[in-house]
């Protein structure tokens, strides 16, 4: 394996680290600084051989994570997820789920939102969100994108809690969708 491999493979390590952290403090809303004791430490590392520096390399993630202003530590020793966390959360899911495209299936999926201007903050999240993925924008709350994202649309919705004001459509034909082909490098 040569240098370049070696220190690809070293960042992606780091970057799972940083992602199961992150993810941890997420789904238990908080993470004590007790958890990151050696039975958390057995599902954080990659190698169960090397406890130790894995113990270290934990918290030296959660302390970039910390000086970043991804994470911030509560009077009680325990760590919670910020809005700037959350955002890198999930622009890091989005990328890892948009790197998962199979082939086209020569289907557009549309996506149409009206949010209230009281709701600013949940449209420029969906917004950033749909960038992200990869969406397209066709006017200005309507964007389009060649694969399945159901699922992940469904996701966003309920974190954003947003209802109909997002709507969701699958089409077979478009106006002038050369140009789309051309913008998503589809043949």
């Amino acid at each position: 394996m040569g240098y370049v491999e070696k220190k690809v493979k070293k960042r992606a390590k780091k970057q799972n680290i940083r992602y199961a952290i992150l993810v941890s403090i997420k789904i238990a809303g908080m993470l004590s600084v007790a958890a990151i004791a050696p039975n958390a430490l057995q599902l954080l590392s990659y190698a169960s051989k090397h406890k130790n520096r894995n113990h270290s390399k934990i918290y030296d993630s959660l302390t970039r994570l910390e000086l970043k202003g991804y994470v911030k530590k509560s009077k009680y020793g325990s760590y919670l997820l910020t809005k700037k966390g959350d955002l890198f959360l999930t622009k890091m899911s989005l990328h890892e789920y948009t790197k998962k495209q199979k082939n086209w299936d020569r289907k557009w999926r549309v996506v149409i939102f009206d949010i209230p201007e009281r709701r600013k903050l949940s449209r420029d999240q969906l917004r950033f969100a749909l960038v992200s993925i990869g969406f397209k924008r066709l006017q200005n709350s309507v964007w389009i994108y060649p694969y399945d994202c159901e699922d992940l649309l469904m996701l966003l919705k309920t974190d954003y809690r947003l209802g109909m004001e997002v709507q969701y459509m699958v089409v077979e034909e478009v106006e002038n969708d050369l140009r789309l082909r051309k913008w998503f490098k589809l043949t």
